[in-house]
């Protein structure tokens, strides 16, 4: 199935079909006069889609465009919990649809059979939601919900996302044991780093490039434990040192690790972040961790012959793309940002959010992922533009793929970003990984 026929499968499937399930699942239509389970749907998601700021009056409108007649008054009063649970239950539906394009012709990720990059991005909830979606308490918020998410970037598919109380530490997380293809190649912060979960993905045949705390126990083929932050400055002096080892006590797990001095103003930032970050916890860091400060050091199970170090560092480095599309999410979606004064306002707000950005990355996949230098943020804002057309071509997939194809059309021309020579643009640093400085990392 080809991709835009794929996508407008996908937002009619969410919007009429798994819009009726959730709505009857949680009794959101108790008497049919206006809205039925899938205009309501479809006035939500579009019109916080359109405009995430969306107010009664415009999504009154999109109402209209949906195929129902309301007030703003009538808007306001859908503004219930069971509003907010309904539009929960269908977000957990339209998750489970996979959506993802052809690979993209950047070879260095065709040589996985998918390259994911995993992270989660925290919403903070109203205190209502506390019993559900317990926060992290404190200074920070009492609910609040965090978005495990899981990327291709190979085919821009959102491979998992789960909703999991904002408490919650991402190494704990659920999406640690979601299975992956054999022969995919997964990438991941330290929040995520468990040696365990690294060895249960190598008897998976799924590769892994990862950071590494300052505390992992580290040995030598030859079974010498190695002390890193007194062993790499003895052993670096300038580039990168690669060497096979070994990681953990228990697991004692074959791989390869690299490491690299950064730059003096990076290790003074870093000190300075590790100062702040244990005076907030009433400690003193290490002699050891500020010493660490000065070296980044990842490891990987992939060959030798599969990936060169410089190649691992781009690779990488690609594992900000997914913070990239938080930040969408956020800045131009408005996730986290609360626009109304009522609890249960802004609990619909979240997730009517949550439901608009799913569909927006499905239209992202359908117009732009297949272009190594795509702009997501120019590809947005576009999207706004054809959401009425959507809208109202929603009940007739001949036109509604008409004008998924017109949009994939205007964005193939507009939504693109510019090549640079200093500071190479990620999708260069693909394309030609000799392009790093080692200072960019």
């Amino acid at each position: 199935m080809q991709i835009v026929e794929q996508v407008g499968l996908a937002v009619q499937q969410t919007l009429t079909v798994l819009a009726k399930q959730a709505g009857i699942s949680c009794g959101i239509i108790q008497r049919n006069r206006k809205f039925d389970e899938e205009s309501l749907a479809q006035t939500m998601v579009f019109g916080y889609l359109q405009n995430p700021q969306a107010s009664d009056e415009s999504l009154a409108q999109m109402a209209g465009l949906c195929g129902v007649s309301v007030t703003p008054q009538a808007i306001a009063q859908r503004f219930t919990w069971l509003l907010v649970e309904f539009l929960e239950t269908l977000l957990k539906k339209a998750v489970k649809q996979l959506v993802a394009d052809q690979p993209v012709a950047i070879a260095l990720l065709k040589r996985f059979n998918g390259v994911y990059v995993q992270d989660s991005s925290t919403i903070a909830l109203p205190a209502e939601l506390a019993d559900r979606f317990p926060g992290s308490g404190g200074a920070a918020s009492t609910a609040a919900v965090k978005v495990q998410t899981r990327l291709n970037l190979l085919t821009g598919g959102l491979d998992y996302v789960d909703l999991e109380p904002g408490r919650n530490p991402d190494q704990g997380s659920a999406m640690q044991q979601a299975p992956l293809p054999a022969g995919a190649l997964r990438l991941a912060d330290l929040g995520f780093f468990s040696v365990t979960v690294l060895a249960l993905l190598a008897r998976q045949s799924v590769y892994w490039i990862s950071r590494i705390q300052s505390a992992t126990a580290v040995f030598s083929t030859a079974g010498e434990r190695l002390e890193l932050h007194r062993w790499l400055p003895t052993h670096v002096t300038c580039g990168v040192v690669e060497m096979s080892i070994e990681l953990g006590s228990r697991e004692r797990l074959p791989c390869r690790l690299f490491a690299f001095r950064v730059p003096d103003e990076v290790a003074a930032r870093r000190r300075q972040r590790l100062h702040e970050d244990t005076r907030r916890k009433g400690r003193s860091p290490s002699q050891q961790r500020l010493q660490w400060c000065q070296w980044t050091v990842y490891v990987t199970n992939v060959e030798p012959e599969r990936l060169t170090a410089q190649e691992i560092l781009v690779l990488y480095r690609a594992r900000w793309q997914i913070e990239l599309l938080f930040k969408l999410w956020k800045s131009h979606g408005l996730l986290g940002t609360t626009t109304r004064s009522q609890p249960v306002h802004q609990a619909v707000e979240v997730f009517a959010r949550l439901l608009a950005v799913t569909v927006q990355h499905w239209l992202l996949v359908a117009g732009v992922w297949q272009f190594a230098d795509r702009s997501l943020v120019k590809a947005a804002r576009i999207v706004r533009g054809f959401v009425p057309s959507l809208a109202m071509a929603l009940h007739y997939p001949d036109l509604l793929i008409k004008q998924l194809a017109t949009m994939r059309a205007s964005l193939a021309k507009t939504a693109r970003i510019n090549p640079r020579k200093r500071k190479p643009n990620t999708y260069q640093l693909l394309l030609k990984p000799e392009l790093l400085d080692y200072a960019l990392t």
